[in-house]
């Protein structure tokens, strides 16, 4: 497995990943899971982060550091894993990794939300 930034290489993928998954059902919705919004985050986005974390060719995770476009010194983490791959170490690996880019970029804290229902994702951020 590897993490790699967003690329036009990758984009693809990322949207079979967000297509199979139903992530509006655990209220992870960051931004329209569309082809041309993704290519919109690759071309305007520039100060914010988005990564894929791969199985071979399956995108297994996706990562993002969002707020730096608008001018925000926090960050959001948004964090979201393949329904196959919970359970695994996958989610708490991008976190971990997330928290290090963050750091690199000079941040001190990240900001994250989660539904009060969805007790797997808090448990993991809480152990964070």
């Amino acid at each position: 497995m590897n993490i790699e930034k967003l690329t036009h290489a990758n984009l693809e993928q990322l949207y079979h990943f967000l297509t199979r998954n139903d992530f509006r059902a655990e209220n992870f919705y960051p931004h329209p899971f569309t082809l041309d919004y993704l290519v919109w985050l690759l071309v305007r986005r520039t100060k914010d982060f988005y990564c894929v974390m791969r199985d071979g060719e399956k995108v297994v995770s996706y990562g993002m550091l969002r707020g730096f476009e608008e001018g925000f010194e926090i960050p959001s983490l948004g964090v979201g894993v393949d329904k196959d791959y919970r359970g695994k170490g996958v989610g708490r690996f991008m976190c971990n990794y997330l928290h290090f880019v963050a750091k690199l970029k000079g941040c001190t804290k990240v900001r994250l939300r989660v539904n009060k229902d969805n007790a797997t994702a808090k448990t993991l951020y809480e152990s964070l």
